[in-house]
């Protein structure tokens, strides 16, 4: 019953690196059309996020961390042609789509949005990522984001949080 990941040679180490570069890449892309600056890629953040990222997978459930030191975005992407279809990119654009039910105008946090506003949270600079695939399904993948300063902090949206200024 073992996984292979498709579309060649690049293994899990391989498929991890170039969802973390194509996650790292989106991020900045969305935060570069909010007036946000570029957050950089953190590794001890990573390592944390690679914990729980492990942890998620191995148990087959999607949950945040109840006792995080940092803002958290998490997802689970499952693809039954492989792992490879499921990119660092794909995740990021479906909190980035979280646009559509933000209110600019009273700026504030809500559970729709959230993930949203913490990519393009202008005040977090550091960004660790963690990746990990079900052990027992191939097909699956559990991503963590965390961030440093973390984001989505009452009374701050304003300044943290604007309007596109492309799309």
């Amino acid at each position: 019953m073992g996984g292979c990941f498709s579309g060649g040679s690049s293994g899990p180490s391989g498929y991890k690196s170039k969802f973390k570069r194509d996650a790292l890449k989106a991020h900045n892309k969305y935060r570069s059309m909010h007036g946000a600056p570029n957050i950089k890629m953190n590794g001890n953040i990573s390592k944390y996020a690679q914990e729980w990222a492990n942890k998620l997978a191995k148990e087959g459930q999607l949950q945040h961390r109840t006792d995080h030191k940092y803002g958290e975005n998490i997802y689970y992407g499952a693809d039954s042609r492989g792992v490879d279809e499921i990119t660092g990119d794909k995740s990021v654009k479906s909190f980035y789509d979280e646009i559509n039910r933000y209110n600019f105008n009273s700026g504030g946090f809500s559970s729709g949005t959230g993930h949203f506003t913490q990519v393009v949270w202008k005040g977090s600079r550091r960004l660790g990522i963690g990746v990990a695939v079900n052990p027992r399904k191939q097909n699956e993948v559990y991503a963590v984001f965390n961030y440093d300063p973390p984001g989505n902090v009452s009374g701050k949206y304003k300044e943290n949080v604007f309007p596109s200024k492309k799309r």
